[in-house]
């Protein structure tokens, strides 16, 4: 692609709890639907799914691998742009000590289990928001610049992650005419 075609591009990365869906729910939330299929550009979703390496160490109720693909899928059921996203899901957290195989193993499960979706599942703590690592795997597998890309989200750890990538933001309620 050439440097005038990806001028022109645009990349919109949305958080899912809270922001999409209910949290850890495919309930789809009010103006989702509207809003997505009137964007013109590319899309990502980038979400903190801790609860995976939670559940590794201390079990219910945090949700297994396979539960979190499986509701990526039916969110992406539900909505169908986001079936041509590219989803981005963060299960690191500092606070959970495993060792780096086991995190891979809980990160390829999740790919697996939203397959046929476009994941890229990491335990790298630099990926989990507030931490800019997924925007900035966004911006690079679309090759969008920074100054064409906007993060929807509708927590403070969403907005400092946009901060800390240098993106846009935009709050989800603002940007859904939710309030």
């Amino acid at each position: 692609m050439g440097n005038a075609e990806r001028a022109g591009r645009s990349l919109y990365i949305f958080d899912l709890d809270g922001t999409l869906a209910e949290k850890w729910k495919a309930t789809i939330l009010l103006g989702v639907v509207e809003c997505l299929n009137r964007v013109e550009g590319e899309i990502a979703v980038a979400t903190n799914q801790a609860g995976v390496g939670w559940h590794a160490v201390e079990g219910e109720p945090y949700p297994r691998p396979d539960e979190v693909g499986r509701r990526l899928v039916e969110v992406a059921d539900a909505v169908p742009r986001l079936k041509r996203a590219l989803w981005l899901v963060a299960i690191g957290d500092d606070r959970v000590s495993l060792p780096p195989g086991r995190w891979r193993v809980l990160a390829d499960a999740v790919t697996r289990a939203a397959a046929p979706l476009d994941v890229r599942t990491s335990g790298d703590p630099a990926w989990r928001k507030p931490r800019p690592g997924m925007l900035l795997e966004a911006c690079r597998a679309f090759d969008v610049s920074r100054e064409k890309t906007v993060f929807i989200g509708d927590r403070e750890e969403d907005a400092q992650a946009a901060e800390a990538a240098d993106v846009g933001f935009v709050r989800a309620d603002q940007f859904f005419g939710r309030g």
